[in-house]
């Protein structure tokens, strides 16, 4: 830490002051007042209700509580070791059922089951086939019937068809003969009057052609007229035109008459335009000379007005300036007095400051060593609680380690007893066979396979003996 200032407040500076200087004229009294203090953490040392004592009550009560967690983890783990413990010996009872089932005997009688449904389903299915064929041949029998009559009925109503097409056909010829008859006939009227008619037409057309002949002379007659009274229409429309003509150029020359008068009033009225401008001008300027003058006179005024101001304000500035170099120099001479005697109290301060340090770091030195003991004594008794738990930790391992041969023990002797069970094949195959003959026979299903799957017997396997070739 060497080179690395300590930062001490003030009421600590004066604690540590304390602290290290001799003992004064109030010693009796402070002796006196330890007295006291020890009197009184003695008295207030069984309170509940202090610092201490929270403390120490917090804790035991972390203590109290972590061994009651410990208590429940070890009360889950024989939970879980006896769910574990049951899962197994179910497995182990699933298992030597699965392996039961899998024996030469278990596969016979399942074969045999097997058979009698087959049997069973097999008597259905002949009885279903039985229902099947005569259901059909009455299906056939009745379509045949049905077929049967409807075709005597096609055949009565095909013999009725042909005796009424074969009235209809008798009727139809007289009726058509007696049509052919009135056809002719009207065919003869009708070429009759058309005759008639084209002689009626042709002398119509005739006649017309006589009425367009007069009408077409008649047209020619007005054509005629009416071009000569055209021609005299045109020499009448020549005289007026003359005449129209005459009388625009009268009025063209009227017009070129008023033009020249318009144009000698414009020229009057520019001439005394440019009069009343130059009038105007002459005006303007004497006004402008006027206002010339005036602004002259005012410009002097204004220039000795501001000249005073000037000089007076140079006056002031002079003086101000004055005024202000005698102030700095008044100020310099208190800076200079004012650092000397600063000088002279960081001076004494500074020896204050060593001699303090000198003591402060005596007094630091004396709390190091007290604290590095009460550090070890701290990591000693931390020490020991670790020990104590690991004992702790240790005695618990011990005890599981016993439980679980315990419980391998156990489980040894149920797989034993499960083992000597296996002898009992027989009866426990009988068993199953007359079970599996009840629920047959109460279903209906044929019971011979399975009293022979209860009779049979594995043939005896012999050891294999002699050479082999």
């Amino acid at each position: 830490m060497s080179g690395r200032g300590v930062v001490v407040s003030r009421t600590e500076l004066d604690r540590m002051k304390r602290s290290v200087l001799p003992p004064t004229e109030n010693f009796a009294r402070e002796q006196k007042a330890a007295h006291l203090k020890k009197l009184s953490n003695e008295r207030v040392k069984n309170w509940p209700n202090t610092l201490e004592a929270l403390r120490h009550k917090k804790e035991s009560y972390l203590k109290e509580k972590e061994e009651i967690e410990e208590k429940k983890r070890q009360e889950i783990d024989r939970e879980e070791a006896e769910l574990r413990r049951k899962t197994r010996l179910d497995s182990i009872e699933r298992a030597n059922n699965l392996l039961y089932e899998q024996t030469d005997k278990m596969k016979y009688l399942r074969s045999q089951e097997l058979l009698s449904d087959v049997v069973y389903s097999r008597q259905f299915q002949l009885d279903e086939k039985k229902q099947r064929e005569m259901k059909a041949k009455e299906e056939a029998a009745l379509h045949h019937e049905v077929i049967l009559k409807q075709v005597r009925e096609g055949e009565a109503k095909e013999q009725a068809q042909r005796e009424r097409l074969k009235k209809k056909m008798e009727e139809v010829t007289v009726s058509r003969k007696q049509q052919l008859d009135e056809v002719f006939a009207r065919r003869s009227a009708e070429l009759e009057e058309e005759r008639q008619i084209g002689i009626e037409l042709k002398r119509e057309a005739e006649l017309q052609l006589e009425r367009d002949r007069v009408a077409r002379l008649e047209r020619q007659k007005q054509i005629d007229q009416s071009n000569i009274e055209m021609a005299k229409a045109n020499e009448q429309l020549k005289v007026l035109r003359d005449e129209y003509r005459a009388l625009e150029l009268e009025e063209i020359a009227r017009r070129e008459a008023e033009v020249d008068v318009i144009e000698n009033r414009k020229k009057v009225r520019k001439a005394l335009e440019i009069r009343k401008f130059e009038k105007a001008q002459v005006t303007r300027q004497q006004i402008i000379d006027a206002a010339t003058k005036a602004l002259a006179a005012h410009s002097n005024k204004e220039q000795a007005r501001m000249e005073k101001q000037a000089s007076e304000q140079r006056a002031k500035e002079d003086l101000a300036i004055a005024q202000k170099a005698k102030k700095r120099e008044d100020e310099w001479n208190d800076i200079v007095r004012s650092r000397a005697q600063q000088v002279e109290r960081k001076k004494a301060a500074r020896e204050s400051e060593r001699i303090e340090e000198e003591e402060l770091i005596k007094l630091a030195l004396e709390q190091a060593a007290v604290a590095e003991e009460n550090e070890r004594k701290k990591a000693q008794k931390a020490r020991n609680a670790i020990v104590q738990v690991k004992k702790e930790q240790l005695a618990m391992a011990a005890t599981k380690r016993k439980e679980k041969v315990e419980e391998r023990l156990l489980d040894y002797e149920r797989e034993k007893a499960l083992h000597a069970e296996d002898g009992k094949d027989d009866a426990k195959f009988k068993e199953i066979c007359k079970q599996e003959i009840a629920r047959y026979k109460a279903d209906g299903k044929p019971l011979l396979p399975l009293y022979r799957a209860m009779e049979h017997k594995a043939p005896e396997l012999m050891a294999v003996t002699g050479f082999r070739i």
